[in-house]
């Protein structure tokens, strides 16, 4: 009898301990769903980290809509966790302090390498009056495309969008140095003014009112199958044809310095000098 009741309060306790198991599942998985924020428009969804880094640094105007889940991706060999979007890859680097855990893909370099296109080879110029000048690329930005690259920025600091131009150090993390100066190209059977950046590409649409009339292209849409197998292949075509030089690097985010070996070693120095400059300058603002 007292063997009968013994099983009976094990089988009530491994019960209990079932329904706890299965209610903590389920509240966990309750909470991760209520983390999501999903868009209709494409059936994909954004949490955690990356859903944080999107709504802080300018949403869906800057990146756009998710057109993958966040998944891992290999690049170099190297796994990470990356989610696409219609004008950016996010990529998750969680063995960096926020907000540099997450970073994204030179998408701009990265297209203009599966384009066959050297950026090094594209007209440079000298500094002009209102325009702002990079000497690590040699080109100005200037007029519209200005006001819109000052306009946006990474919120490196914690402290929120300001109205007006960011920090320079802010939009820099963002789109990234210049690799052209304007150009004409077509996009999508158009014509339109265009400037190459290291993470996108600027748009001037002069049927739109400011600030609608500089707009990122949609790399990410055009880049989303782009995987290791396929930067091998790109990048094997255009060594061959002098397009990229051993031990040049494009795409990823912990990839992000332009140009061969050249000029690598001079533009770290330089942004790195550049950037300790400003982030002591950086005004602590107000929320």
């Amino acid at each position: 009898m007292f063997d009968i009741v013994r099983r009976a309060l094990r089988w009530r306790v491994l019960l209990a301990a079932l329904l706890l198991a299965g209610f903590a599942v389920s509240e966990a998985q309750a909470q991760e769903q209520a983390d999501e924020r999903c868009f209709p428009e494409t059936g994909y969804c954004i949490s955690g980290r990356i859903r944080t880094f999107w709504e802080q640094n300018g949403g869906l105007a800057v990146f756009g809509l998710p057109i993958s889940p966040q998944r891992e991706e290999s690049f170099e060999g190297e796994p990470f966790q990356a989610q696409w979007f219609e004008r950016a890859r996010l990529e998750l680097h969680p063995e960096n302090q926020p907000p540099y855990d997450v970073q994204l893909g030179r998408l701009g370099a990265l297209q203009l390498l599966q384009e066959g296109r050297d950026w090094f080879v594209f007209p440079r110029s000298e500094p002009r009056e209102e325009c702002l000048f990079f000497p690590e690329t040699g080109h100005n930005v200037c007029g519209a495309f200005l006001r819109a690259w000052q306009a946006n920025g990474i919120d490196l600091d914690g402290s929120g969008p300001v109205a007006g131009a960011q920090p320079y150090a802010e939009s820099l993390a963002l789109f990234g140095l210049p690799l052209s100066d304007e150009m004409t190209e077509t996009v999508e059977g158009q014509e339109y003014t265009v400037q190459w950046f290291e993470r996108a590409r600027f748009e001037l649409h002069p049927e739109n009112q400011p600030p609608y009339d500089v707009l990122l292209g949609r790399l990410g849409a055009a880049l989303v199958g782009y995987n290791e197998a396929t930067h091998r292949d790109t990048h094997r075509h255009a060594l061959a044809a002098g397009v990229v030089r051993p031990g040049q690097r494009a795409g990823r985010g912990r990839g992000r310095q332009p140009g061969d070996d050249r000029l690598r070693q001079r533009l770290e120095g330089q942004r790195h000098d550049r950037l300790q400059r400003v982030r002591r300058l950086l005004p602590r603002r107000g929320r």
